[in-house]
């Protein structure tokens, strides 16, 4: 990069972390670090006169944002060493902490006119953010949803199809960033997740049912997660479908690689975090960003309350939050809920239900979602399946559908209408996996647990 580019880009970081602060002068070493490991050269002194000017217009936000800002534009850099631009954004986050500031509130014009009103309108992303997962259920901006189930259901999986989606949209140029908050799986898991997916949703059926061959020699079970491992580390993958698996991994690697790189796809280890961090990762998303929380039962509580708090009320509080930031930011956040398992009770042999009153039972979340989706499974655990509890923008459903699912490659499919055994039947449940639609929309009917057709 020249001399003038190198100028052009600091003094983008310089006005944006001066816009947000109205005094650059207070994160003043966070700005040295950043040209020094950035190398771009630069003469801070012109700080003053950002200052003067911002500070004679009023503008004025928290520090911690600011900095923020800088990470974001870092990570925006293409020139830079990826590595540096990691470390970089990593110390930001840790600097903050040190400002000790609360999350900045922004402004809320509580008085809007027409020309607010007619302002939002154009400021708005064509369309809403649809995944094909939920059979393109929308999830509009400045908003929050749930996806809800029960242990080993699919919460994760289905954030991680989200994500993939987001980043790689099909038929459309409609690219998301997302922001990835873990509360339980580390940084290792979550991106092995993402690179698994995009191999396996990239295939064509054929590829596919190769990819189900990938065994782990030890147990006999299908488990590209072992082969992946294996992999990473340079070791020999032998068996049936490793040279395939190989080729759609190195593919799909190299993908979601450059996604991190360029900043599309960011990860916060939210493990151990404190509210305000997590909050403060949220602040740093623009319009129609996607932020995916996994999820809510592990959100902590605020600092001063945390020992007065029950678990409801700790999650209530940061529903509510979360809620309240995604407005702030016009943002889209869509975060797994456990489900309780009271509505289950007596009732092992049938498949999964859920309503809203499990929603209600984990903190009140069915008063802050826009969405409320459930997943389950039949009875005889050989087929998943989503349902609608909740769509404030769409009315809502009790219809189920059924959800492809391919557990080792952290995969789902939306694959049409459930249709549901008779009453008389119910013990001998029996879930109709094909049909001639599914047939020629070429869906793939293989079990990812045994690697059978079902």
């Amino acid at each position: 990069m020249n001399t003038n580019k190198k100028q052009q880009f600091f003094d983008q970081v310089l006005f944006e972390a001066a816009k947000k602060t109205g005094d650059t002068s207070q994160i003043i070493n966070d700005i040295k670090d950043f040209q020094k490991k950035m190398n771009i050269e630069a003469d801070t002194e012109r700080i003053e006169q950002f200052n003067y000017e911002l500070q004679n217009k009023k503008l004025e936000t928290e520090k911690e944002i600011a900095a923020a800002e800088l990470a974001k534009i870092s990570a925006e850099y293409t020139g830079a060493d990826a590595d540096k631009k990691q470390e970089l954004i990593v110390s930001i986050q840790a600097r903050n902490e040190t400002l000790q500031k609360k999350l900045s509130v922004l402004k809320i014009n509580r008085f809007p006119t027409w020309a607010d009103y007619e302002s939002a309108w154009q400021n708005e992303n064509e369309n809403d953010f649809s995944p094909e997962l939920f059979n393109r259920l929308s999830f509009p901006e400045g908003s929050i949803s749930y996806i809800g189930a029960r242990t080993g259901r699919g919460k994760t999986t289905a954030q991680i199809n989200i994500g993939i989606e987001a980043l790689f949209p099909k038929n459309t140029n409609d690219h998301r960033k997302i922001l990835f908050i873990s509360l339980e799986e580390t940084h290792k898991q979550i991106l092995r997740r993402f690179s698994l997916c995009l191999a396996y949703r990239n295939a064509d059926r054929e590829t596919r049912e190769i990819l189900l061959t990938v065994k782990n020699p030890y147990t006999g079970k299908t488990d590209p997660k072992n082969a992946y491992k294996k992999w990473k580390r340079n070791r020999e993958i032998v068996g049936d479908g490793s040279a395939v698996f190989v080729n759609a991994i190195i593919d799909a690697d190299e993908k979601i690689k450059t996604e991190v790189i360029n900043g599309n796809l960011i990860f916060f280890d939210g493990i151990g975090a404190e509210l305000h961090e997590i909050l403060s990762a949220v602040n740093t998303m623009n319009r129609g960003d996607i932020v995916l929380l996994d999820y809510i039962q592990k959100i902590p509580a605020d600092k001063k309350s945390h020992n007065v708090y029950s678990d409801l009320e700790r999650i209530r509080d940061g529903s509510q939050k979360l809620a309240q930031i995604s407005k702030q930011r016009n943002c889209v956040i869509i975060s797994g809920a456990q489900l309780n398992r009271e509505s289950q009770k007596g009732n092992s042999i049938k498949q999964d239900e859920f309503t809203d009153a499990d929603f209600r039972g984990c903190g009140d979340l069915e008063q802050d979602g826009t969405n409320l989706i459930g997943i389950g499974r039949t009875a005889n655990k050989q087929q998943t399946y989503f349902s609608i509890i909740k769509a404030r923008e769409h009315g809502s459903t009790d219809e189920k559908y059924n959800i492809n699912f391919a557990g080792g490659y952290s995969f789902m499919e939306y694959s049409g209408k459930h249709q549901e055994a008779s009453e008389k039947s119910a013990k001998k449940e029996k879930v109709i996996t094909t049909n001639e639609t599914d047939k020629a929309n070429n869906f793939d009917w293989t079990d990812a647990n045994t690697g059978k057709k079902k």
